[in-house]
């Protein structure tokens, strides 16, 4: 079975977190699109190759067993190895050896600590990385003093040149908050020595003062708590999203962005794509249409 035949079959969206009800038309390493009307539709992209480490084991894997014997029901082979409905009598066991380092997966965090406010928020090197952890600081700004910068790179190279961006939308899960400064956390556009991988050095990879934003500011004291936080793209944040490329974004405590010096603590936690399943992944979803077609949309 390809890709988009599997991604298609219950069981295997019900793996990927995949909530859509609609048929799903494309299927990239790190992004899957859905059709949600004539010239209507939903890309959503992650940090990291997600579709490529869950599909391709369970691609190989079907392959192998349809070479012991041929599978004449896919749907309850699939459910088997997924170790929904497991029927080892019918179906041979089959390990498959894993090295392989998913790319993209350069989402994290960068941390500065220093006694002096101007010393943290200037610096060009980060004192902590949290690239590769599972749940951290993803913006902070706190008295001591803690300046944390949150980054996000997604791979939107699928959607192609020819397509207007109608919505976008930027999601991450809830790892915990600490509101007492009474401060917000702002979307910003980053750069990153790769997007492979998060460095210390990319803590100054910003616009430091003033930069452009990305959508309204989100109020510390409302992010939600177990669940998804939304941040919808305003028009220059869907004018960062990158049609041919890389698309990467960023959070920072609204104190840090406004210089000024914190007396409390505004901290958000959030899940990045080094944890385990998928249901806290970060992702991006984009709502497009194809130039030169008319649509109604919202």
């Amino acid at each position: 079975m390809s890709w988009l035949e599997l991604i298609n079959v219950p069981s295997v969206k019900h793996l990927l977190g995949i909530r859509d009800v609609e048929p799903i038309v494309k299927v990239t390493g790190n992004s899957y699109r859905v059709k949600l009307d004539k010239n209507l539709y939903k890309e959503v992209f992650f940090c990291y190759d997600k579709m490529t480490k869950y599909l391709s084991p369970l691609e190989t894997t079907l392959e192998i067993a349809n070479e012991y014997k041929e599978i004449e029901q896919p749907q309850e082979a699939i459910e088997h190895y997924l170790g929904y409905h497991v029927m080892n009598e019918k179906y041979p066991l089959i390990f498959l050896q894993d090295a392989t380092k998913y790319s993209l997966a350069g989402d994290g965090s960068l941390q500065k600590t220093d006694p002096t406010w101007a010393t943290a928020r200037n610096a060009t090197s980060a004192t902590t990385s949290w690239g590769g952890l599972t749940n951290a600081p993803c913006a902070q700004a706190e008295a001591g003093y803690y300046i944390t910068r949150g980054y996000f790179p997604f791979n939107t190279a699928s959607l192609g040149a020819g397509v207007v961006i109608i919505k976008a939308d930027f999601k991450v899960f809830d790892g915990g908050t600490n509101a007492d400064g009474g401060g917000t956390v702002a979307l910003i556009q980053t750069t990153q020595a790769s997007t492979g991988s998060l460095v210390a050095a990319d803590f100054d990879n910003i616009t430091l003062n003033s930069p452009d934003e990305g959508a309204d500011r989100f109020d510390i004291g409302s992010w939600g708590s177990s669940g998804y936080n939304t941040f919808s793209l305003n028009g220059t944040g869907k004018g960062w999203i990158n049609k041919t490329g890389n698309t990467l974004l960023g959070l920072r405590a609204s104190k840090d962005v406004d210089n000024s010096t914190p007396s409390g603590s505004d901290v958000v936690r959030c899940y990045f794509s080094e944890q385990s399943g998928t249901a806290n992944d970060p992702k991006l979803e984009v709502y497009f249409s194809h130039a030169g077609l008319l649509m109604n949309f919202i």
